[in-house]
Parts: C-alpha cells; sequence; structure tokens
C-alpha cells in the first residue's frame, strides 16, 4: 500500500479539463495502481501526456447492462459460429505505447492474438475489436483523445454507441463503426471484424429498454451474424 501511495503523493498540478480529471504520474505508477485493484473507475493512462486521466463515469444502472450485452452478442457470436475467439470485458489494453485503455468489451480472433494470449505476458496483445458505450457522452476532444489512444495502440476496428437523446432508461443514441486507416480512422457502413453487421443493428438492440428482452435480441442478432462471421474468419491462415 505504502508504494502505491507514493505514486500519488506530491503533485500540485492536478486539475480538471473538459470535464476530466488529469493527473500525471509515470505509467509505472499507474500499473501499481492498475494492478492493486485501486483505479478510480473511469480512469485510463495517456502515454503521450505521461497523466492518468479519469472521466465522468456513466450511469452504472443504464450503462452497465448495455455494455453487458454487447459483451454477450460477442460470446453468442463465438458460440454460435463455433470460430475461436476469446471476449474480454475491462481489461486493460496496454501493446507497447505507453497508454492504457479499458473498453466495455474486446475480442480476439485472429489465430496469432489468440496464440499470444495463451503465453499470459505482458504486454498482452491488442484486441482485433474493441466497444465503448458511453451513457454520459465525453466532449468531442476527449472522444478523439480515445480514438488517438487506440490508434497507438494499433487497434483495428473500433464500435462506438453515443447517446444522443432520450431517457436514462431509454436512450436514443448513435452507433458508429470505425476500421483503421494509415491517419486514424474512418467509419464504414458493416463491420470488418464482423461483417453484415451495421450501425442500426448495435442502435436497435441498445435502444431496448428491458434488460431481459434485450439480452434476447442479442441472442437473435449473434445466430444471424454467426454465418458471415464464420466465413470471414475460417478462411483466416493460423
Amino acid at each position: 500500500m505504502a508504494s502505491r501511495l507514493a505514486c500519488v503523493g506530491g503533485h500540485s498540478d492536478l486539475r480538471l479539463e473538459h470535464g476530466a480529471l488529469i493527473f500525471p504520474m509515470p505509467v509505472e505508477c499507474y500499473d501499481q495502481l492498475m494492478d492493486g485493484k485501486s483505479l478510480p473507475r473511469g480512469a485510463c493512462y495517456n502515454g503521450l501526456r505521461g497523466a492518468m486521466e479519469v472521466d465522468p463515469v456513466p450511469n452504472g444502472r443504464y450503462h452497465d447492462p448495455r455494455a453487458t450485452t454487447i459483451y454477450d452478442l460477442l460470446q453468442g457470436l463465438r458460440r454460435a459460429s463455433g470460430v475461436p475467439a476469446y471476449v474480454g470485458a475491462t481489461a486493460p489494453l496496454e501493446g507497447t505505447a505507453s497508454d492504457r485503455r479499458h473498453p466495455d468489451a474486446q475480442l480476439f480472433v485472429s489465430p496469432a492474438k489468440l496464440a499470444a494470449l495463451r503465453t499470459a505476458s505482458r504486454p498482452a496483445p491488442i484486441p482485433d475489436l474493441v466497444v465503448e458505450i458511453d451513457t454520459t457522452p465525453l466532449s468531442r476532444g476527449r472522444e478523439r483523445a480515445r480514438l488517438a489512444a487506440y490508434d497507438r495502440l494499433g487497434v483495428p476496428e473500433v464500435w462506438v454507441w453515443r447517446r444522443t437523446g432520450g431517457t436514462e432508461a431509454e436512450p436514443k443514441g448513435r452507433a458508429t463503426l470505425l476500421v483503421a486507416v494509415p491517419d486514424g480512422y474512418e467509419s464504414v457502413g458493416t463491420s470488418v471484424v464482423v461483417p453484415d453487421l451495421a450501425p442500426p443493428d448495435l442502435e436497435e438492440l441498445l435502444r431496448e429498454p428491458d434488460d431481459v428482452a434485450r439480452e434476447e435480441q442479442s441472442g437473435r442478432l449473434a445466430q444471424r451474424l454467426a454465418p458471415a462471421f464464420a466465413r470471414r474468419w475460417a478462411a483466416t491462415p493460423t
């Protein structure tokens, strides 16, 4: 405990910026807090700035079940298709850059990355897909910073769902599918990692207010997407 406290003490330049708490510290200190389960919720590490950044946390009652829905969708897709894959939740992305991000869901499906996962070494491989579910939308600047970090880490595809209106219980939202290009990310009409999935699929799924009904809808969507997902990854060399 003393070593973790030493990491966070003595800073006079703690500040708020665009609604986020910015706390300069070495990445090694962040990793101590992360591994000791002492990070505040909403934390990430910005390697370019050398700082822990803590965003306002979403409303857990309405954010967390929707994040779980996406996790369940990816798990259902794995089971229905028979494709070897691994689905993670908030495990940190480390990579070779000094960035630490904690997406709501992540998918490993390429054979090389699955093989690297089995070594249990650090840093872990970067997922083929990460998903961010925000019911309290970030500022545009914070959203750009998050995507820039995923770009530095080498994430090939990012799904983002942002609340655009409605109520906490019955939100309206917009989904964006982003794939990596040489200068960042570009929006696409269908997923590369999960063929046949389009933004309206996520929008329809996540605006369902009933948690039980949403889980059932997620299962039906996974069944529909499974054949194309199986074809896509069956052709991938090991």
